[in-house]
């Protein structure tokens, strides 16, 4: 695995581990994952959402994602999530939620929700 996909997935596991979901990475660009409700932590059963899962170089800030991106994400699924690695949180957003504002072909994010914090390890 790339380093990449590797630090998507501590990323991912951090957000499964909070809701209590198991997560699949899929063969697709966008949405990267999918959620599952989980009993046991091992067999995925019923069906939570997907999400786009992003490293971003910088602090917990307003970032931008192009709007065709969160577009698909969300003609898949209305309650789609964009989880970001940052330099010192890991965090969440929903862009359905009032923390999605459209520049332009971009859809800049904000009011993440923060899933994680240790210094250095998202990016």
């Amino acid at each position: 695995m790339t380093d990449t996909i590797d630090t998507e997935n501590q990323i991912v596991r951090l957000f499964a581990a909070k809701f209590k979901l198991t997560a699949q990475r899929t063969a697709y660009e966008i949405p990267n994952y999918i959620f599952h409700v989980s009993q046991d932590g091992l067999r995925p059963e019923l069906y939570k959402g997907i999400a786009i899962v992003r490293r971003y170089p910088g602090s917990r800030q307003k970032i931008s994602l192009p709007l065709s991106d969160v577009k698909r994400l969300l003609d898949q699924d209305e309650k789609g999530v964009v989880i970001i690695g940052f330099n010192d949180v890991a965090a969440w957003a929903a862009p359905s939620n009032k923390g999605l504002n459209i520049v332009g072909d971009q859809a800049v994010l904000e009011g993440f929700s923060i899933i994680a914090e240790r210094k250095g390890c998202y990016v």
